[in-house]
């Protein structure tokens, strides 16, 4: 048995309530915090890219712009390049063995 465990002294129950409580604080901030960047990252992406947002997505988009380093970047490379970018985390995942195809 640990020894740090045996002289181990039991929580009150009020400590234990208030640092649930204040985690559930900090998931709730956290989702709000969520919220709002999808909500920029949608204002965003409609402004710069309303094109690529319509056929992939906010998310999706914001994340090839980011892969090919730039809107002019990813623009300039063909529809091939950017298939490959799509699949390079699923092929990394398959050649890692923690991922399947189906």
């Amino acid at each position: 048995m640990n020894p740090a465990a045996v002289f181990h002294k039991p929580l009150s129950g009020l400590y234990v309530v208030l640092n649930i409580r204040e985690l559930c604080d900090q998931v709730l901030a956290l989702s709000e915090y969520k919220a709002e960047l999808y909500a920029y990252l949608r204002s965003r992406m409609n402004t710069i890219a309303p094109n690529l947002t319509a056929l992939v997505g906010e998310l999706v988009g914001a994340r090839l712009i980011a892969h090919g380093g730039s809107l002019l970047n990813l623009a300039k490379q063909p529809g091939s390049t950017i298939q490959i970018l799509g699949a390079e985390k699923v092929c990394l995942l398959l050649m890692n063995g923690s991922g399947t195809l189906f």
